[in-house]
């Protein structure tokens, strides 16, 4: 697969993705799920972490039967397609078309009825649906530049008992967890994931929970 654009910034959107051959996705298993990627979208670097990435997160989720779990920045829907077997229902928030694409898909091919996926900006509340209060876990998994101002008001807008963070900048996951805290969340547990070895890079798990639901 061939990304194609006039920017120089390798973070920049291509102008388009051409498969010079073979397949255009991939398609792999992530904690006994099937998960497909199409070319061009976000996924874990390392395949092998992946599964201890996610199943660390769940376990310290501690899902409920009746949790409604908000998922941000979704991606693929790996995590929610994970955690919907264990919870009421989940609702997946993403900017990228073709991830969410990718997303409805990987709920459909788990026999998952209990999956929805927005496409919008996780600042966008309104993407979310309303109330707010209804759920009563929230995931995320932004990219390094952490959680929009919009976003941690969003967090504190639910009044979630529970906030689990997946992180890969040490940097803004301290800022957020420091932004979180005011809105009455501490934080319980910190996991942290080597998925890029010898590299000064880490990936972090914090469990934040919310000092009562008034």
């Amino acid at each position: 697969t061939v990304r194609v654009g006039r920017s120089r910034s390798k973070h920049a959107a291509p102008k388009k993705i051409v498969s010079a051959f073979g397949d255009s996705g991939l398609v792999t298993e992530v904690l006994g799920k099937r998960i497909s990627y199409s070319a061009g979208v976000f996924s874990q670097v390392n395949s092998h972490q992946m599964d201890r990435l996610y199943q660390s997160a769940i376990e310290m989720a501690g899902i409920r039967m009746g949790d409604q779990v908000i998922d941000l920045y979704c991606g693929v829907g790996t995590l929610s397609v994970a955690v919907a077997e264990h919870a009421e229902s989940v609702v997946g928030v993403e900017v990228d078309a073709a991830a969410i694409e990718d997303a409805q898909k990987n709920a459909a091919d788990n026999d998952l009825t209990n999956c929805t996926f927005a496409c919008a900006d996780a600042g966008n509340l309104a993407a979310w649906g309303q109330p707010l209060q209804r759920f009563s876990l929230v995931m995320a998994n932004p990219p390094r530049a952490g959680l929009s101002p919009e976003v941690i008001e969003g967090i504190a807008a639910t009044r979630a008992d529970r906030v689990v963070y997946v992180s890969c900048n040490p940097d803004t996951l301290a800022r957020d967890c420091k932004r979180l805290c005011a809105h009455n969340y501490q934080v319980s547990a910190v996991q942290p994931v080597d998925m890029f070895p010898q590299t000064t890079h880490v990936e972090a798990i914090v469990k934040m929970e919310r000092l009562g639901r008034g």
